[in-house]
């Protein structure tokens, strides 16, 4: 299965935006809680 460089790299931002988003969540409602 070939990907484009540019649609690779892109998905991996994504990824890592989701994933720095649901650390920001986890601390956010860790401090509420």
């Amino acid at each position: 299965m070939l990907v484009d460089k540019e649609f690779q790299s892109l998905l991996i931002n994504y990824f890592i935006l989701v994933i720095l988003l649901g650390i920001l969540w986890i601390l956010y409602f860790g401090y509420l809680i």
